[in-house]
């Protein structure tokens, strides 16, 4: 019994977070929302804009508001730099050829089958 050593205790404070490393260059983030969710709400909000950033936090804006939010909280958010206008549909003009093709296809009259039982 004299030769028994205290085993040191276990560190369960220092856990390892996934940081995405596009946390570092990324414009705008998603906020995860640490509450009790209902059926099918997202786990995510945004996509708010950051405005600085420090070691293991960052300034978001939310509606308005500069808020400081930790980075295991956050995801990237990947945005179209360029959105295009949405185009209107382009009209295909009636072509003669088109015509003449709907012209020549044959239709047949449904076949009808009866009910026959011979005696």
């Amino acid at each position: 019994m004299r030769k028994l050593q205290p085993v040191p205790a276990t560190a369960h404070d220092k856990r390892k977070v996934f940081v995405h490393q596009e946390l570092q260059r990324c414009s705008h983030v998603f906020l995860r929302e640490d509450a009790v969710k209902r059926p099918l709400q997202q786990p995510y909000t945004g996509p708010y804009e950051v405005l600085e950033r420090r070691e293991n936090n960052v300034k978001i804006d939310v509606n308005g508001k500069a808020v400081l939010v930790h980075l295991d909280r956050l995801k990237p958010a990947f945005l179209a730099q360029d959105v295009a206008e949405p185009q209107p549909p382009q009209t295909v003009p009636f072509s003669a050829s088109r015509a003449s093709r709907e012209d020549k296809r044959s239709t047949r009259p449904p076949i009808r089958f009866r009910d026959y039982i011979p005696h």
